[in-house]
């Protein structure tokens, strides 16, 4: 089922009833690990980009589940997937909205993207658009436009919230730029921006921000196009209060390619974590594989750099990482190719970057994302510690869909790697293919929360969905004797 929404005086309202999610009742009865339990489809009132889900997150007493699409910001009771509010949030064209983050006191949701706008001369152009909403109600608190002072076009790409600042990492339209912007979380007031035309970043795409608690601190990592033709990356990172460029550091491979997917801060804030792909020098046969590096906060020096393929001759992608809630483990996910192509999940120790496991997720098989790329996945830590869990994009020949592309969950035990659990989702009446973009855990540790773009030729939906993860009382995975 799906529920289509108008819009109503600014707020976008669903035709059909709220109670229209997809709800498991068994999931109440006997909440088993991966049973879904509730699944929302929206088809929003006109085409904006992918007229898909692109981030997901929630709120901080995990009552509210937070989805960002392109043109509108979403809210769904976590409990029943009810449909709270939607609002629109600026955003449109190509780029649309790119990101959404929730400030660690609940106060503010902040969506970050871009609008196409005409320039005098009447050639499209691009603005930078960072909205914050009340998590409640949906009502805007602030929205934020930003060009260059030039009065060149800017995307927002990524954003991260603190209680006292909203970061985000843009780019300019034209020349790829970094472009970072930080403006007060309460009135929306610009703090400073750092624009980097003719600086040592170089032409570059965000691909991550993250602040200290207190935004004392922030760090972007992006893919460069500095030594073009190969992509390579860069991290840079800022003082919150000023906007001053602290340090600047390059990951490069001479000759090939590099690319980060991924970065995470340590909670003593002590270490960075950049983790993507890039070529396997040191092993015999391989062509590219999973790389993180760990970076000094203090100066940008790489601490320990740590890559790893899973056969001769793979290609393996990291997609995404993470770490465990006291900073002691740090979790990689993504593509690994070779004979049997699947998702592979590594275990690093957070301080000396050794491998602790590595395990692979069972008969999923990888599927090509809306670029066309393979094996996207996404990682995050249970807030026990205890589990990790892994969604994708997948083919499960035993699935209700058969072959068609399902969305994946997988569930893994931190200490030892061992797999635990596996779960997909795909109503066939709904859609034929499915693009996974984001995962959220809840923050007690119950449920798990997917959104992406689920499509039939033509029509695409913002599609989310919520998963059990344990039993009442249990951590998933663990049986009553």
């Amino acid at each position: 089922m799906f529920i289509r929404l108008l819009t109503v005086g600014g707020l976008i309202a669903g035709t059909a009833p709220a109670a229209g999610a997809r709800v498991d009742a068994g999931c109440d009865v006997t909440r088993q690990p991966g049973c879904v339990a509730w699944a929302q489809h929206l088809r929003l009132p006109a085409p904006h980009g992918r007229n898909g889900g692109r981030t997901v997150a929630t709120s901080a007493d995990g009552t509210m589940v937070f989805v960002a699409a392109d043109g509108t910001d979403l809210a769904y009771e976590a409990a029943t997937g009810r449909l709270r509010w939607a609002v629109p949030n600026g955003t449109s064209g190509a780029t649309g909205t790119e990101d959404l983050a929730v400030s660690p006191s609940g106060t503010r949701v902040v969506s970050a993207g871009a609008t196409s706008v005409t320039d005098p001369q009447g050639v499209g152009s691009e603005e930078m658009v960072v909205t914050a909403h009340d998590p409640a109600t949906g009502r805007q608190a602030w929205q934020v436009r930003q060009r260059g002072a030039d009065g060149g076009a800017y995307a927002a790409r990524r954003v991260a919230v603190t209680d006292s600042r909203v970061f985000v990492a843009g780019q300019r339209a034209a020349s790829h730029e970094l472009v970072v912007l930080a403006v007060d979380a309460r009135t929306g007031r610009t703090s400073w921006l750092a624009d980097h035309a003719a600086t040592p970043a170089g032409p570059a795409e965000p691909v991550a921000v993250v602040a200290t608690p207190g935004g004392e601190r922030v760090f972007v990592t992006a893919i460069s196009w500095k030594d073009r033709p190969y992509v390579q990356w860069v991290t840079v990172a800022y003082d919150g209060a000023t906007g001053k460029q602290l340090w600047v550091s390059h990951h490069r491979v001479d000759g090939s390619a590099a690319q980060p997917n991924g970065m995470v801060l340590r909670p003593s804030g002590d270490l960075l974590y950049v983790t993507g792909w890039s070529k396997q020098e040191r092993t015999l046969g391989a062509r590219f594989g999973f790389l993180t590096i760990a970076y000094d906060t203090s100066n940008g020096s790489p601490v320990w750099s740590g890559g790893s393929s899973s056969a001769s001759g793979s290609d393996d992608l990291a997609w995404s990482v993470d770490l465990a809630p006291d900073g002691r483990r740090l979790y990689v996910a993504g593509y690994t190719g070779g004979v049997t192509a699947g998702y592979r999940l590594e275990a690093r120790n957070a301080l000396t970057g050794q491998i602790l496991w590595s395990s692979f997720a069972p008969l999923l098989s990888p599927t090509q994302d809306h670029e066309g790329l393979f094996g996207r996945a996404r990682v995050r830590s249970s807030p026990g510690g205890r589990e990790v869990y892994v969604a994708m994009s997948a083919h499960d020949a035993a699935s209700p869909a058969g072959d068609d592309p399902c969305y994946a969950l997988a569930g893994f035990d931190t200490a030892t790697g061992r797999f635990l659990w596996k779960a997909t989702y795909a109503d066939p009446s709904s859609a034929k293919a499915r693009h996974l973009e984001d995962l959220a855990v809840d923050p007690s540790g119950k449920r798990l929360y997917v959104t992406g773009q689920a499509a039939n030729p033509g029509v695409g939906m913002v599609e989310t969905a919520a998963f059990e993860t344990k039993a009442p009382g249990l951590e998933a995975g663990v049986h009553r004797r």
